[in-house]
């Protein structure tokens, strides 16, 4: 399997070498405010073993959970609607490793509608206005089915700290998969031209014959949400 190098993808060690690093992404910072990015790649790491421990356990109260969509409706996407299974992809408009999944996303999302599962494209920052995430929306594909979480209730439920990331939640509220959406990203730094192994396809497959999933948790690679979201760090 070919794996290309990819400076969107790096680990910390190499973040201030990074070409990326120094893009208008985050170079629009002061050099603290890089030092603080810096420090929150290390702490996704982190972040990403607590998230891990959610899967498998019912969230407290998740069919209650009430969010807006684009349109500014009030919808509890979490709620037994009937539905075999739910999906949430975690993502940050500005996370380039979440805008470069957003065609697997889409394809996910209409293809697994028709078995019975309902997905939803989840923007976690605060500081996102509606008009940003609605043409964001509209630029990479997400057609229907967009919210925001700007509490971070979703993610919180979920145990979500990546973007992108995506959790399974079964009718009943329960974490049934929580991680990565395919092997893709091999590594910080390095990518494959086509995934060797596609956990959440995988995952939905098992839940919709009525089988274990496969895993539990996987490990994604992407960019580490943060509490203040003015902040957009990578891990």
């Amino acid at each position: 399997m070919q794996l290309v190098r990819d400076p969107v993808f790096v680990h910390s060690s190499e973040a201030v070498k990074s070409p990326w690093f120094h893009s208008p992404l985050v170079n629009r910072a002061s050099a603290g405010a890089r030092c603080a990015a810096l420090l929150g790649m290390i702490l996704g790491l982190a972040a990403t073993a607590l998230g891990a421990s959610t899967a498998g356990v019912r969230a407290t109260n998740s069919a209650a959970i009430e969010v807006q969509d684009l349109s500014g409706k009030s919808i509890k996407p979490l709620a037994d609607g009937g539905q075999k299974a739910t999906v949430l992809f975690f993502v940050m408009h500005e996370c380039p490793v979440a805008n470069a999944y957003a065609p697997e996303i889409a394809r996910i999302m209409t293809e697994y509608a028709a078995k019975g599962v309902r997905s939803y494209v989840v923007y976690v920052e605060s500081d996102l206005t509606v008009e940003k995430a609605r043409a964001h929306a509209r630029d990479f594909g997400f057609k229907s089915d967009t919210i925001r979480d700007p509490e971070h209730r979703l993610s919180k439920a979920a145990g979500a700290t990546i973007s992108p990331e995506a959790a399974v939640f079964s009718p009943k509220g329960e974490v049934l998969y929580l991680g990565r959406i395919d092997d893709r990203v091999s590594d910080f730094g390095r990518r494959r031209v086509e995934p060797t192994r596609r956990d959440l396809r995988l995952t939905l497959d098992a839940v919709l014959a009525g089988q274990p999933v496969p895993a539990r948790t996987t490990k994604a690679i992407g960019c580490y949400i943060p509490e203040d979201h003015s902040l957009k760090a990578e891990h």
